[in-house]
């Protein structure tokens, strides 16, 4: 006899929490000055870029300065096994953070040859980076344990929910198989609940009510 394999669906971060961290990383920017202000800047742009590319953690640690484009928004990605790929970022105010944050590290990053740096002046690694979610998350308010790896699945849910085609999202994420990305389709299903409950035609039906 043959068990199905049970899918374990990927957690992802509800829209309205997204909101609620950058807003509170961006109300806390104005607040600051000096250092401090050049740091929440650099992990404002850090959060954003996840959402805005779905990228692995490592993946962003690692961006070389080199590597992205902030006239255009082309980010070069070196993805699982030497893989690269371009992943366009087009969302202005996303641009606009990352502009700032260069502007304000500009000797740092082309000291270090990496985007991001850590406040000494070297990559900023993976390690960090969690640390660093996991602070602005308690910060902000937010009860959910949030990961990096939470905004790739929400970046491929969402744009799953749009309409987005799978296939389209599997470039994007660098899946070498379809199978991985389609996981995101059953994750979209709370969408297709959305749909049935309000524009089925059933609803609009006259029809007789049982006494």
């Amino acid at each position: 006899m043959k068990f199905k394999e049970t899918i374990i669906l990927p957690r992802i971060i509800p829209r309205e929490e997204i909101e609620q961290l950058l807003n509170y990383i961006y109300a806390s920017l104005n607040s600051l000055s000096g250092i401090q202000y050049k740091h929440s800047l650099r992990d404002a742009a850090v959060i954003e870029v996840f959402f805005a590319t779905g990228a692995r953690v490592y993946e962003i640690s690692n961006i070389r300065a080199e590597n992205i484009n902030l006239n255009s928004g082309l980010i070069r990605i070196m993805g699982k096994g030497g893989k690269e790929r371009y992943i366009q970022i087009s969302n202005t105010a996303v641009l606009d953070i990352l502009r700032k944050y260069y502007e304000e590290n500009e000797p740092e990053i082309k000291k270090s040859g990496y985007f991001f740096i850590n406040n000494r002046g070297k990559r900023y690694t993976e390690q960090s980076i969690r640390l660093m979610l996991k602070k602005y998350t308690l910060k902000a308010g937010i009860q959910r344990k949030i990961t990096p790896h939470m905004f790739r699945h929400s970046f491929a849910t969402y744009l799953i929910e749009e309409g987005v085609d799978v296939s389209c999202v599997q470039q994007i994420l660098g899946h070498s198989s379809i199978k991985t990305t389609q996981i995101y389709i059953h994750v979209a299903a709370k969408k297709q609940a959305d749909i049935l409950r309000e524009l089925h035609p059933r609803n609009n039906m006259n029809i007789v009510k049982v006494a």
